[in-house]
């Protein structure tokens, strides 16, 4: 027995319906798989929370920035830079954009463009070092402290220094300065470039310092980078979004609202 129209019409509507919900679940889903995840740690001037636990920062407004070029969803969130990074190694869609460019992270992720570049060295408190160290084997006399993970402890440790000796390692900078400011280290291996809203963030005078020895050999620059299972297409919109906003000027601009050159 033929159905009648009525019920032909009302069969094709549902199924309709139920193809078109269909679409939209695997768009949200495409969506969902697309979705770009910024993470930074809480380091002043790169990513600040106030009292309220609002978000700002360099790292803050490039990625804002970023999404708003590519027209794409994402997450701007703050990690620990151990938790970081071992995201950006196991994860797709990972940004990481103030990374330390190193030799041994050369291979474990993608990199999409330069940030800036940072001027390093050993400091301690005012008084302390009355005459300037000449060279780096000087420093192994003295307690150094840094974040664990970060390309200075690896460029340390290189360097001849021994954790539980001359070198601390801690898992914030908020501790390596506050470690220096108890007399608790003799020095801290700052960039001398950002770290004075670090310092200033947690109550610390960077002015309380001195330069004892620049480490003129230590070349930081800081990139924008992805983790290696980012897919090629994300990767090339990322890095001409990236292009885009430094010829027209939008990259520098952030830059220099946060105080860098």
């Amino acid at each position: 027995m033929t159905p009648s129209y009525k019920y032909r019409v009302r069969f094709i509507s549902g199924t309709t319906r139920i193809f078109a919900a269909f679409c939209v679940l695997l768009t949200h889903l495409a969506n969902a798989d697309d979705k770009l995840y910024f993470y930074s740690e809480v380091t002043a001037p790169y990513y600040i929370l106030d009292d309220a636990g609002n978000a700002s920062g360099l790292n803050v407004d490039i990625a804002k920035a970023l999404l708003e070029k590519l027209n794409q969803n994402g997450v701007i969130e703050h990690r620990p830079w151990a938790r970081a990074i071992d995201a950006a190694l196991n994860q797709p869609n990972v940004i990481l954009v103030s990374t330390l460019r190193t030799e041994k992270r050369e291979t474990q992720l993608q990199w999409l463009g330069l940030l800036h570049r940072v001027r390093a060295s050993l400091v301690g408190l005012k008084g302390r070092f009355p005459e300037a160290l000449n060279n780096l084997e000087l420093a192994k006399k003295y307690r150094v402290a840094t974040v664990r993970g970060y390309g200075s402890a690896n460029y340390l440790l290189e360097k001849g220094f021994t954790e539980h000796r001359n070198l601390v390692l801690v898992p914030s900078t908020t501790q390596q300065w506050t470690l220096l400011f108890n007399n608790r280290v003799d020095m801290v291996l700052a960039n001398m470039t950002t770290d004075r809203y670090e310092m200033e963030s947690i109550g610390f005078s960077f002015d309380e310092l001195d330069e004892v020895l620049p480490l003129t050999e230590l070349a930081l620059e800081l990139h924008i980078a992805a983790s290696l299972k980012t897919s090629e297409t994300t990767l090339m919109q990322l890095q001409n979004a990236i292009t885009k906003m430094k010829a027209n000027g939008r990259f520098n601009e952030i830059l220099s609202n946060w105080g860098i050159q």
